[in-house]
């Protein structure tokens, strides 16, 4: 690839494609600090503001953005069942898009109170009874990344259908938008809806218990075992969604990065992608894995600028680097600073004077 010098690079087309920095940034706010400086260092540049998300928490708010849609705001319960007030949903005459971190995330739980087996999926069913009833007949959209729960969907589905058979409403067509693509289970250290369960409150010595949970559940629903990537998305909520409201599921960060037109004519010079943290799972249908892999069939560089990478992030596959750069903010914390929405502003400026095209760094960037 041809080298290109601060001096060449007046514009030049650049994506800034973020998601969340879950806890401190949403991908608004980490897609405008990123691009407002990078506009700054690099005069002439043009710069395509892309806030995205794959799935899981801010995908109602993505997409309704993109696609103009109005806002409502339906109560809600968390994966324990209590009440967390108005959650936010989007809807047009298109389609209704809700998210089910929007009740289910872990950010509505302690540490403490982290448990698979008392969490349920069953506020779903809820959440989607009162938006099929506002919008009868309009498609649901429902992003199912980013759960607290691992029940395979069940308690959300018969939820949902004991409301429309006791109201007498009719189902809506459902899309689930899936945020990795494993299966509800697999053989033991291949990815699965068990990949997740100890950051949702499932410690080693009751894993055995969980899988034999979830093989229950694969009996009950399909006997011939057959199973569908995606299904263990959001702790399974599309292996039961399929099965028993046949639902549709789809490829999140696919589906939306479809809908953002990033990768249309004309097509960038160079993507900006990051999120939080870049882990084992980014490469599982996660948002930067899906850019970095179709910006390398394009042939157009892709950077991950993100909060922190962890030691189990591996920037390769079976073709080779997914990334042209992987930078982590966290490097560019100062001494004795804690970690909030302004200072993760401030580290993210940091690491976007660091790259090359931005004056940081002595080598030009490799186009």
């Amino acid at each position: 690839m041809p080298k290109l010098s601060m001096n060449e690079c007046g514009g030049r087309r650049v994506a800034v494609a973020m998601d969340k920095f879950k806890g401190t940034l949403t991908a608004r706010e980490a897609v405008d600090v990123t691009s407002d400086r990078i506009e700054a260092r690099w005069p002439g540049v043009t710069v395509l503001r892309l806030p995205l998300a794959d799935g899981g928490e801010g995908t109602a708010r993505v997409i309704g953005d993109l696609m103009g849609l109005e806002r409502g705001y339906p109560a809600g319960r968390d994966a324990l069942g209590r009440d967390i007030g108005e959650v936010e949903y989007r809807y047009g005459p298109e389609c209704v898009v809700a998210d089910v971190a929007a009740l289910l995330s872990l950010d509505h739980l302690s540490p403490g109170e982290r448990d698979v087996f008392r969490t349920s999926s069953a506020p779903v069913g809820d959440m989607l009874a009162a938006l099929m009833e506002r919008h009868p007949g309009v498609p649901v959209w429902l992003g199912v990344g980013g759960t607290a729960t691992c029940d395979a969907g069940l308690p959300a589905a018969e939820r949902l259908l004991a409301l429309s058979r006791e109201r007498g409403f009719t189902l809506s067509p459902i899309t689930l938008l899936t945020d990795v693509d494993v299966p509800l289970l697999a053989p033991e250290g291949e990815p699965s809806a068990m990949s997740f369960v100890e950051q949702k409150g499932c410690p080693g010595p009751r894993r055995p218990e969980m899988r034999r949970r979830l093989e229950a559940a694969l009996r009950r629903l399909e006997p011939d075992r057959k199973q569908y990537p995606g299904d263990g998305a959001g702790g399974g909520i599309p292996f039961a969604f399929r099965r028993l409201l046949g639902a549709s599921v789809t490829d999140g960060a696919k589906f939306i990065l479809k809908l953002s037109g990033l990768f249309s004519d004309p097509l960038p010079d160079i993507v900006i992608t990051g999120e939080g943290s870049l882990d084992e799972q980014s490469a599982m249908g996660k948002l930067t894995g899906r850019i970095a892999r179709e910006g390398r069939r394009l042939g157009i560089p892709v950077t991950a600028l993100c909060g922190r990478v962890k030691e189990d992030f591996v920037n390769e596959d079976a073709e080779g680097p997914l990334f042209s750069r992987v930078i982590s903010s966290e490097r560019y914390a100062l001494p004795g600073e804690r970690l909030d929405a302004v200072t993760a502003a401030r580290r993210l400026e940091r690491a976007v004077d660091a790259l090359p095209f931005c004056g940081g760094g002595t080598q030009p960037f490799e186009d």
